[in-house]
């Protein structure tokens, strides 16, 4: 009788650590998914110019970013496939799927020129994978990255103004009366 009691209670007490091991992630992942929608509600007020809007993206949290990324791409009609944690996913922010394609997306908030090595990276995940790529940023896309995404051939480099708009932004602030 000892026994079966102390076998329960090491069950529970297993089972209560367990559970508690794996709500904060889940909080976190919430809260991350909680300010994307506050991000993507801020920018589609038009309250920024397109420059403003990369700089304020460039500051908010990297998961948040992901998340921000990710909701972008439901709201255009991708079927979104999101990773059970943000760090260790090999690479692969995301997954997407549209007309009857997959494609693995990334995301990097840079201030400056993207590295062309990460291009290259992502596409070694995306070859391996035998899929297509999204590689998502908020900085610079250099020469050398539009080339290598070029010759590539499976990495898209969505940058700049498709990002923005991947992302839900409104350009309220240009006078598009004299266009």
């Amino acid at each position: 009788m000892k026994v079966v009691v102390v076998i329960l209670f090491v069950v529970l007490v297993f089972a209560v650590f367990l559970g508690r091991s794996f709500r904060p992630a889940s909080r976190r992942h919430e809260a991350r998914k909680a300010q994307a929608v506050r991000v993507r509600e801020l920018l589609g007020k038009g309250c920024f110019s397109p420059a403003q809007a990369l700089s304020y993206l460039r500051k908010i949290n990297p998961y948040s970013f992901e998340e921000l990324v990710l909701d972008g791409f439901k709201k255009a009609g991708y079927g979104v496939r999101r990773n059970r944690s943000y760090s260790g996913d090999g690479g692969v922010d995301g997954r997407v799927s549209k007309d009857g394609f997959d494609y693995l997306v990334q995301c990097k908030r840079y201030r400056g020129y993207i590295s062309r090595q990460d291009v290259e990276d992502f596409s070694r995940v995306c070859t391996r994978e035998c899929r297509r790529g999204f590689f998502v940023h908020t900085g610079k896309t250099g020469e050398g990255s539009r080339d290598a995404a070029g010759w590539l051939n499976n990495v898209d480099i969505v940058s700049g103004d498709r990002m923005l708009a991947l992302v839900g932004f409104t350009d309220k602030t240009s006078n598009n009366e004299d266009k």
